[in-house]
């Protein structure tokens, strides 16, 4: 075969660079979908943040719909965001998990939750304004807010164990990114 493997593709034989290209970007393209369907956070943080990106629409962009399609539908997306650029589009809403969770110190004020939230990254799971999040499809009062995690404190419900282990693994990558934390 005039010094061509057999198992040389043709395209490889011609040397058409653009189909190459397009083929290794498909292969790469079907390796993030396998990472992201086995769902294991470390695995999918570490092969996402050796990619040259500083937002999740660059994120996007680099690894193609499909694999963010995929990713957009795991349980702890909100987690792999975060682990990446610091910040999620996929707030956890729920209140049991936010009265387990967060302590009541860090919420008594509007104010207060704001720089909580900046200085513990954990803390941007959750919305950021969560006088809109406490009562589906309505804004309400601070008072409010406080009077509603008050009742959902008294009737503490466990988090769910995919919480939990989400967050001791991004604890893990947080402080194996920065000593100081």
């Amino acid at each position: 075969m005039n010094g061509i493997e057999r198992s040389a593709s043709w395209y490889y034989a011609t040397g058409d660079n653009a189909l190459i290209r397009k083929k290794r970007r498909i292969k790469k393209l079907k390796q993030y979908i396998d990472i992201i369907q086995r769902g294991d956070l470390i695995e999918i943080t570490n092969e996402f943040s050796v990619l040259n990106f500083s937002s999740l629409t660059e994120l996007r962009k680099i690894i193609g719909s499909k694999p963010w399609d995929a990713l957009a539908h795991l349980k702890n997306v909100a987690f792999i965001e975060l682990a990446l650029v610091g910040k999620t589009t996929q707030l956890i809403r729920d209140l049991n998990i936010f009265v387990n969770y967060i302590p009541e110190d860090a919420y008594k004020t509007e104010k207060e939750w704001q720089k909580q939230r900046l200085k513990n990254i954990t803390y941007r799971l959750f919305p950021s304004k969560l006088q809109r999040h406490v009562i589906s499809g309505e804004e309400v009062s601070w008072s409010k807010v406080k009077d509603i995690l008050k009742k959902k404190s008294d009737n503490r419900t466990p988090i769910g164990e995919w919480f939990v282990s989400n967050l001791k693994l991004l604890e893990q990558l947080m402080n194996k990114e920065d000593p100081s934390m």
